[in-house]
């Protein structure tokens, strides 16, 4: 009994260590379907051609869900100089009522590294073009409410002339894959940084609003009672 309690003690005491918690990105849940999305080392981390499409309806039963789109498509191929791959990651985002439109198209590329006849890195860079727009029309000041009749004045605030803001976006990663001798334990240990360099991501000339740097970290095992097949396909080391 106590070990149950002690487990989420230590959860929470973890997170109250953090400093400060800041996330401006999609999340889906998903994650093993959107790799490319949270490292780019895993560009190329198979052989062939992988192609991948994820949508993501966060909260649809609220008047202002949050809809998010991903397309991604890599190649791995060992006779390409550096022997990883590369790939193209389409990203778009709506946040509310499409107040804000978050559209990222970025480039990925790998280099493979063996170690042993077991292990092998990959270090992965994503070179992106971000577009962020804003519709002003649609939003709700305090000076357009009354008390008691709601949405009825008309607003004083005069709009940014500006409702486009396009950017570069950088993001670096690394993963480790490695395999048994018999080749009944695979698995995959990652850790990426996204939004390398804080891009400015603000509207108004008068202000800044650095995107901050995401950081991912990611593990997996496979665990199969027969040894893995000598085609070489599946990723792993040989």
């Amino acid at each position: 009994m106590k070990k149950h309690i002690l487990f989420p003690i230590f959860l929470l005491g973890l997170i109250f260590l953090i400093q400060g918690a800041r996330g401006q990105d999609p999340n889906y849940s998903q994650y093993f379907s959107t790799p490319l999305y949270f490292n780019p080392a895993m560009t190329g981390i198979n052989t062939g051609l992988r192609a991948r499409f994820s949508f993501r309806d966060q909260w649809p039963n609220l008047p202002v869900d949050f809809k998010s789109y991903y397309f991604s498509a890599d190649l791995g191929d060992r006779n390409l100089p550096g022997a990883g791959g590369f790939g193209l990651v389409i990203n778009s985002n709506n946040e509310g009522i499409s107040f804000i439109k978050d559209l990222d198209v970025g480039l990925a590329i790998s280099v493979r590294i063996p170690l042993t006849s077991n292990v092998v890195t990959q270090v992965g860079m994503k070179a992106s073009i971000v577009q962020k727009r804003v519709n002003w029309d649609d939003f709700v000041f305090s000076d357009q409410l009354s008390e008691k009749y709601g949405n009825i004045y008309l607003s004083q605030f005069t709009p940014p002339d500006v409702n486009s803001k396009v950017f570069p976006d950088f993001g670096v990663g690394g993963v480790v894959q490695f395999s048994s001798v018999e080749g009944n334990v695979n698995g995959t240990v990652g850790f990426a940084v996204d939004h390398v360099f804080q891009p400015d991501e603000s509207f108004l000339s008068t202000a800044t609003a650095p995107l901050p740097r995401k950081y991912v970290g990611h593990l997996d095992l496979i665990l199969s009672a027969a040894g893995r097949s000598s085609s070489g396909t599946n990723g792993w080391p040989s």
